[in-house]
């Protein structure tokens, strides 16, 4: 839609008319955009469900978009909860894609919603997601969709579509439960190990050590007992960085799991798991295995700056073992809050000004066939 069929529902013609030649006033226009929740965490089950929906909006002026890349720093992104928009300021990077459909939103910022969370929306993977601070576990999470036809004046004042609707938050009493609710009478465990290798397309120059080309591997753990039936897919217990196995056993401040699971259902495994380590190599960074994209992000926590990335393949080998029980049977002992990094002469297996265990690579070798 140009600038000039969206005038006549900013302004009416008389007022435009009035404007004086060669004056460029804010023409501010809203979208509206639906996710589709499809993780849920625990303390928010009672407003939100796998498989509903999240109401939020974007706004932007019409006059700041560029002209050749169609893109625009949004001016604000609203969340629809409680009832009423909670609006938020967008970081500096924030920008709305408008060259193609569907529209693309990038944006990350940390905002007090009721509580403290970071909002963060992927133009990539068209995903959303709200973490909890401090730790940054993911409260919900989905895919989004952007209308791209502006929203009128009577429109933005009024409550979004099917904002009553038992499929929006806040959740009716009496709705299914979220899918992963434990069942009682489950076979005994079974852990299984599989290896996951990511072949690195894109690299950050801070990623000292590193290549495009490059290949980095991890390890993830499981339950075979757990595999939904109907789905296919089953929660992960734990993820290592390999060959250095980092973390050796169960760690939830270096590699938190709340976020995690495989995908049986295809020729193809697919791996999902966003998380936010509060302990970082050597900085705090979030993590993104895309079950669709079947890539891997990483970006800093600071400011979604991307560090590295690439398609990944997982390995249907299985691999079990006493190594692997002993891997998920305990903890290593808790990191203090306050250190948020770990000194390199700390990882096993390096000395001191060893690579970051994050940055272990191999030569570039053929990727798996996916």
């Amino acid at each position: 839609m140009t600038r000039l069929a969206i005038l006549p529902i900013l302004c009416s013609a008389t007022l435009c008319a009035a404007l004086p030649l060669g004056t460029v006033h804010a023409a501010t226009v809203t979208l509206s955009m639906d996710v589709e929740i499809d993780q849920v965490a625990p303390e928010d089950a009672k407003m939100y469900r796998i498989g509903g929906h999240d109401l939020d909006r974007v706004s932007y002026d019409d006059n700041a978009v560029d002209p050749v890349t169609h893109r625009v720093r949004v001016t604000s992104v609203s969340h629809y909860i409680g009832g009423r928009w909670m609006s938020t300021v967008p970081a500096d990077a924030s920008a709305l894609d408008l060259s193609g459909a569907p529209y693309r939103l990038n944006f990350v910022s940390s905002v007090t919603h009721g509580r403290p969370i970071v909002a963060l929306f992927e133009g990539d993977t068209m995903r959303m997601a709200m973490l909890a601070r401090p730790d940054f576990h993911v409260l919900i999470a989905g895919r989004y969709t952007i209308n791209p036809v502006p929203l009128s004046a009577a429109e933005v004042a009024a409550p979004p579509p099917g904002a009553d609707s038992p499929d929006t938050m806040p959740m009716r009493p009496g709705m299914a439960a979220p899918a992963g609710a434990a069942v009682p009478g489950q076979s005994p465990r079974k852990i299984v190990a599989l290896d996951v290798d990511i072949v690195i397309d894109q690299l950050s120059a801070e990623e000292r050590g590193l290549a495009i080309g490059q290949h980095h591997t991890a390890r993830v753990f499981y339950d075979e007992s757990r595999i939904d039936p109907a789905t296919h897919r089953v929660a992960l217990l734990h993820e290592q960085h390999t060959p250095m196995l980092i973390p050796k056993h169960l760690n939830p401040g270096q590699m938190p799991m709340s976020n995690a699971w495989l995908d049986f259902s295809g020729k193809a495994i697919r791996y999902h798991f966003a998380a936010a380590p509060t302990v970082g190599f050597p900085f705090p960074y979030f993590i993104l295995f895309d079950e669709q994209a079947m890539r891997m992000t990483i970006r800093k926590q600071s400011d979604g700056t991307l560090l590295l990335a690439g398609p990944y393949a997982v390995n249907p080998t299985p691999i079990t073992g006493p190594d692997i029980d002993a891997t998920v049977a305990s903890s290593d002992p808790p990191v203090p809050p306050w250190v948020t990094s770990i000194p390199m002469s700390k990882v096993p297996g390096k000395g001191e000004g060893g690579e970051p265990a994050r940055s272990v690579g191999r030569e570039a070798g053929p990727a798996r066939d996916q």
